[in-house]
């Protein structure tokens, strides 16, 4: 192999490693959402691992083709690295599943009475930090500004971050705003399919009435795992 076509395989599988990573984040983000409880963690994880598997199949196979012009070498390649990637995506869901689920939302349950107590407390001052201000309703951007600006004892510090950590569950739904996002499919020749998929971005924002009711669903939420 000369110099130039080690420089490209070097490239491709680095860009397939830059790839697996990414789709272990992703595994990492939907573990992070407890609201649904296991099956909704376990079914997430699926979904996406089969869909990220498959587009990191197809894009390692062209990225190796167009750079390595080798396409018989690198094809089972290509699709081991797609299986790879989908178990990684399943990596962080199921272990929440099978053990991290249960002790973080008995955590959330201990911390409750303190978090809710704090929140309801500095409310207004909280949803002034972040501009413009959307009186009456909390947002992570209000956090975030208050955690980036606001002169905060150490207390105040950990119990912010548990309100960015359970927000989905301290809150409500807002709106939900809808995009296109391209998916990549293999087309089975060395090439992908970029097809259009339409993504529902949910926002959330938390208000005094979401606060009376805090603890009431940190219990309600124990009981599903």
């Amino acid at each position: 192999m000369n110099k130039n076509k080690w420089v490209a395989t070097a490239l491709a599988w680095c860009f397939s490693a830059l790839m697996v990573y990414g789709c272990v984040m992703i595994g990492v983000s939907i573990a992070d959402d407890l609201t649904e409880g296991p099956t909704g963690v376990s079914f997430y994880g699926v979904l996406l691992a089969l869909v990220l598997g498959v587009s990191v199949y197809g894009l390692c196979l062209t990225v190796f083709d167009s750079l390595t012009l080798d396409y018989q070498d690198y094809g089972q390649a290509s699709f081991w690295l797609g299986v790879i990637a989908g178990v990684c995506v399943l990596m962080v869901p199921f272990y929440t599943v099978l053990q991290g689920g249960h002790e973080r939302v008995l955590a959330y349950q201990k911390g409750a009475p303190e978090l809710q107590s704090y929140l309801q407390v500095n409310f207004a001052r909280l949803d002034r930090c972040a501009e413009p201000v959307d009186s009456g309703i909390l947002l992570e951007s209000d956090l975030e500004a208050c955690l980036d600006k606001s002169p905060l004892y150490p207390f105040e510090v950990r119990l912010l971050k548990e309100a960015q950590e359970q927000f989905k569950l301290l809150g409500h739904v807002l709106r939900i705003d809808e995009s296109i996002v391209p998916i990549s499919i293999a087309t089975g020749n060395g090439g992908i399919m970029v097809m259009p998929m339409e993504s529902d971005t949910k926002v959330y924002g938390i208000s005094l009435s979401d606060l009376d009711g805090y603890q009431s669903r940190v219990a309600a939420l124990l009981r599903r795992w």
